[in-house]
């Protein structure tokens, strides 16, 4: 079996503590969003003790692949719209780069 290695983006995103159901909320309309522009969504986790600070992976074939997608979401209206939404219950966020070696 050959393994094919892609690069994998993960998101911690920190928030309200009370805007879990807001949080949800938004999580949804992502999803939509990311099916749209096909983008491949690993998973999402919440942590156990504090569920107001959750994980996300995404994994893109290459750096070209994920540039391009990144400028398709910026280009998307409604991500724009969500995204700013995002940032106002946001308290804090942190992107990792995830390469293969």
């Amino acid at each position: 079996m050959v393994m094919q290695l892609a690069l994998i983006m993960m998101y911690k995103t920190q928030i309200k503590p009370d805007k879990l159901e807001e949080m949800d909320e938004l999580r949804g309309a992502f999803m939509d969003i990311y099916e749209k522009h096909d983008v491949d969504v690993i998973g999402h986790w919440r942590e156990s003790k504090t569920p107001h600070i959750s994980y996300y992976m995404a994994r893109y074939d290459d750096e070209d692949d994920y540039t391009k997608t990144v400028l398709k979401l910026h280009e998307d209206h409604q991500y724009r719209e969500l995204t700013a939404r995002l940032n106002e219950i946001r308290t804090d966020f942190e992107a990792t780069r995830l390469t293969p070696v």
